[in-house]
């Protein structure tokens, strides 16, 4: 469910402590216990959040339980977020400005991969094999594994990459903190 008209932070923060309608906020004068709770259930969804307009400008889709979110550089310049889901084996892309132009209303997922183990992948358990219907499976996990995207592009971990990484990427991207270095 999206939360329709409420489009800055404060209206949210204030539509969940008060439960959407005229229920009292928090305590009362002498009150021993909160008059209501408050549950936040991870929905399918993620908020794109302009910062600098305090609104929630874009709701993406996502798997159930997203909530882990790194950045990757993206070829050519800008970056991807990578939205890893708890109860999937899926990370889903997302562009924040897949025109190039700065406008972060065209925010969009641009893909998904799966995340589950291949032959190759290292890992320090050993799926259990379950016995099915039609034939030898395995539960290859129930999400949340995270990524960690290379070469890593945060301030103070893209500085000290190894040159042929740092040549792969632009230089607003090796110098994220300072903009004007590259003209």
């Amino acid at each position: 469910e999206q939360l329709g008209e409420l489009r800055t932070l404060d209206q949210i923060v204030d539509y969940l402590e008060g439960a959407g309608d005229a229920a009292p906020k928090g305590r009362e004068a002498g009150a021993s216990a909160p008059r209501h709770r408050v549950a936040l259930v991870p929905l399918p969804a993620v908020d794109v959040i302009d910062i600098a307009k305090d609104e929630v400008i874009k709701v993406l889709p996502c798997d159930p339980g997203c909530h882990g979110v790194n950045w990757g550089a993206k070829k050519g310049g800008g970056y991807y977020a990578y939205v890893t889901s708890k109860f999937a084996n899926v990370t889903s892309v997302v562009d924040p400005d897949p025109s190039g132009t700065g406008d972060i209303s065209q925010v969009a997922v641009v893909g998904k991969f799966l995340t589950d183990i291949g032959p190759s992948t290292k890992s320090d358990v050993t799926p259990k094999k379950f016995n099915g219907v039609h034939g030898e499976y395995t539960l290859d996990g129930m999400g949340g594994q995270g990524v960690i995207p290379l070469p890593i592009v945060y301030n103070g971990w893209v500085q000290k990459l190894p040159d042929g990484l740092k040549a792969e990427l632009t230089c607003r991207q090796r110098d994220p903190m300072n903009p004007r270095a590259c003209g």
